[in-house]
């Protein structure tokens, strides 16, 4: 099954473009943090939503939002000026939500009485 999850806050400011067939897509930039090791190491995720999803994503969030974003990975392909072969995932956003706004008080969670965290 070809399926990502994320959530991460919004790294910069959205990119709303239109394609020369009209087709509308946002493009954003999220940072997910993982902890290994007792460090902390974020990974810059490039995301791309098409048609009103990235319409109404633009509409609603923005750099430093925290977002829930699910979807599928695709390779796209191409020749650079060199006509060397060129290759790339992107993480296409199907799903969004907005979990939290730049600014909003972090609520606390309640304390667990598992050993584990989830």
């Amino acid at each position: 099954m070809n399926h990502f999850a994320i959530t991460g806050y919004i790294g910069k400011d959205l990119e709303q473009v239109t394609t020369p067939s009209g087709a509308d897509l946002v493009k954003a930039v999220v940072g997910v943090k993982e902890f290994y090791d007792g460090e902390e190491k974020t990974h810059w995720i490039d995301l791309t939503l098409w048609g009103k999803l990235g319409i109404n994503f633009a509409a609603v969030c923005g750099k430093g939002d925290f977002v829930l974003v699910s979807g599928k990975i695709t390779k796209r392909t191409w020749k650079d000026r060199d006509n060397n072969p060129r290759a790339t995932y992107e993480f296409i956003g199907l799903h969004w939500e907005l979990l939290r706004r730049t600014g909003e008080a972090v609520a606390q969670p309640e304390p667990s009485e598992s050993k584990y965290a989830f």
